[in-house]
């Protein structure tokens, strides 16, 4: 039973924090966890952070970590494209190649 509420009161923290950080006006949540730290990594992907970078010997004991983002807003430029798919606003930034000659 400690477990479990442990578990939910984690959850609840970090849902909190991250409405308060939205209320607040804020675009994307940055943390870092032990790669290791197989609990707080599947809390975090559960509610939407995703791996961004891994950090070599990020901590003092030498363990590496992950930098986990949530991005609460869609930037300006996806937001004015409407109607079009997230996947299709990013390619429309990506370089596009030049035939060869």
């Amino acid at each position: 039973m400690v477990v479990c509420l442990t578990v939910f009161a984690g959850t609840a923290l970090v849902i909190h924090s991250v409405e308060s950080l939205i209320n607040n006006g804020c675009d994307e949540v940055v943390l870092e966890t032990e790669t290791t730290n197989e609990a707080a990594l599947r809390l975090y992907e559960n509610l939407g952070f995703a791996r961004h970078k891994r950090l070599l010997k990020y901590y003092l004991n030498g363990v590496d970590a992950f930098r986990l983002k949530l991005w609460l807003r869609f930037p300006a430029v996806i937001r004015e494209r409407g109607k079009m798919s997230l996947m299709e606003s990013l390619q429309l930034d990506l370089p596009q190649e030049q035939p060869k000659a």
